[in-house]
C-alpha cells in the first residue's frame, strides 16, 4: 500500500484520491488570505485609535467638569 503524504499546502483529499492544486491557486489564495490579515490590521489599529481619542475626550471634558465644580 502506498503513504500518500498530505504535508504539502498544495494536496488534498477528495474521497480516495490525493487532488494536486495549481501552484497559481494556491499563491492567489495566499494574496487573499494576505490581504485580509493586512486589513484587519489596520482595522484593529483604527480602533485602538479611535479609542484612544475618545479616552482623551473624555479626560478633557472631565477635567472641565472638575475645574468648573461639578461633580457627579
Amino acid at each position: 500500500m502506498f503513504q500518500i503524504l498530505l504535508w504539502s499546502p498544495w494536496k488534498y483529499r477528495c474521497g480516495q484520491r490525493t487532488v494536486r492544486m495549481a501552484v497559481v491557486a494556491c499563491s492567489q489564495n495566499q494574496a487573499v488570505f494576505a490581504r485580509r490579515r493586512n486589513e484587519l490590521k489596520l482595522k484593529l489599529e483604527l480602533v485602538e485609535e479611535k479609542q484612544k481619542l475618545l479616552d482623551i475626550r473624555e479626560r478633557k471634558e472631565n477635567a472641565r467638569g472638575a475645574r468648573a465644580g461639578v461633580t457627579f
